[in-house]
């Protein structure tokens, strides 16, 4: 079976098994809950530098998002005289109102 069949079928089999498939998922971490959790605890002790990177990253990433999403509240004043949210600038740039000042201006 070529790999692009394969992946449509392992979907088409995990979308119509899906409640057994999760069922057995559950029973198999119930009877091997000692044994995972050892897992786990060797793997975050083997790999305390991937877990410390990963979570700075989304450190980094959660202060983007918001450093940006104040950015785009930030008021500005447009070379037209209109006081504009920084994040509609480019909308607020092509609108008719706007071309038509700036033309006046200029």
């Amino acid at each position: 079976m070529k790999k692009k069949n394969r992946k449509k079928y392992d979907a088409e089999y995990y979308q119509k098994n899906k409640d057994k498939i999760k069922e057995s998922q559950k029973k198999y971490r119930e009877s091997h809950k000692e044994q995972l959790k050892e897992y786990k605890k060797e793997y975050r002790m083997n790999n305390l530098d991937k877990i410390r990177e990963a979570e700075n990253k989304r450190e980094q990433t959660e202060e983007r998002k918001q450093y940006k999403k104040e950015q785009r509240k930030k008021k500005i004043t447009c070379e037209c005289g209109k006081v504009i949210s920084y994040g509609s600038k480019n909308k607020h740039i092509k609108t008719k109102e706007h071309l038509e000042i700036v033309n006046k201006i200029n």
